[in-house]
């Protein structure tokens, strides 16, 4: 986490980097020779950030484990309602995370996935995007358990 540049998880707004953000994400690692070794970023939670990488041009692996517009159309979430969330915004930017998805599953060296099959589906319904795959992760803390 010290050796993040911009965004450092630690804050909820994180979630949600603007436009500001994105530009300093990149001139903070364009030229940064541990990222530049990098082959494909994977994004997990929540999966719209993986637009942070989009302008380094490399392969990205999308793997949500929950709601797809977790991040930026996410009115119902306690921390974005105190924030003075503004329906109209999360709605823009929710559409262009769809057409930003959509042109990743366009492109073969992307991966669109989900960890269940809820999540998948939900991609699939919401975008159209019909190669998502699944790929389930585990959360229980030994073998056997859930």
């Amino acid at each position: 986490k010290n050796r993040l540049k911009v965004i450092k998880a630690d804050h909820w707004k994180e979630f949600d980097p603007t436009e500001q953000q994105k530009k300093d994400f990149q001139l903070a690692y364009q030229d940064d020779p541990e990222f530049g070794r990098v082959d494909a970023f994977i994004c997990h939670h929540p999966v719209a950030n993986c637009e942070l990488f989009l302008p380094f041009n490399r392969s990205i692996i999308i793997h949500a484990t929950t709601r797809l517009e977790f991040g930026r159309h996410d009115e119902g979430i306690d921390w974005r309602l105190s924030s003075g969330y503004d329906r109209e915004v999360g709605q823009k930017k929710w559409k262009e995370w769809i057409g930003t998805l959509q042109k990743l599953a366009a492109d073969k060296r992307n991966v669109i996935a989900a960890n269940n099959a809820y999540d998948r589906d939900y991609i699939k319904y919401f975008t159209g995007i019909k190669n998502v795959e699944l790929l389930p992760s585990w959360c229980g803390d030994s073998v056997g358990t859930t």
